[in-house]
């Protein structure tokens, strides 16, 4: 266990991406996390007022280093409560939004059998979702690797 920085003597977390509050001659005690707009937080207070920190962010700077400017800290299972520091990376905007962006929905989608081999194709997500009966959302998650459940096995055309 670490001590969260500016909260130390009152807050840690443990590689697995728990936060503890330390309280005098107790145990110390696991905060419950939340979604808050899409984004795994907790709620750490200094004095009488709180603050909400993003979870991911909270671990990757406690146990691995500061997070530089322009820089975000994303999944690599892309699980969202998944906070474990060999989960996190760090990565920018840019190269985010071209994996979950608008112009993301203009690219090709493959469909692949069990073994991984091609079986179809087309050029775009719309397209796909409609011959596979599927709804064009779920065609996307998947792609996109936001969802662990895969009703098709899609995925984005390799270049």
């Amino acid at each position: 266990m670490r001590w969260i920085k500016g909260y130390e003597n009152k807050y840690s977390c443990n590689e697995l991406g728990q936060i503890f509050r330390h309280y005098k001659n107790r145990h110390p005690k696991e905060l419950k996390t939340y979604v808050h707009h899409n984004r795994h937080v907790v709620c750490l207070h200094k004095s009488d007022n709180g603050k909400e920190f993003i979870v991911s962010r909270l671990i990757y700077e406690t146990w691995i280093g500061s997070i530089p400017k322009g820089a975000i800290v994303i999944r690599r299972n892309g699980i969202l409560v998944d906070s474990h520091v060999d989960n996190l990376e760090l990565s920018t905007y840019q190269k985010r939004s071209v994996v979950t962006g608008g112009t993301s929905r203009n690219k090709p989608v493959e469909l692949l059998d069990d073994d991984g081999v091609v079986i179809d194709s087309w050029s775009s997500a719309r397209k796909a979702a409609k011959d596979l009966f599927v709804s064009y959302q779920t065609v996307m998650d998947i792609c996109n690797r936001k969802t662990r459940k895969k009703l098709v096995n899609v995925r984005w055309e390799r270049c």
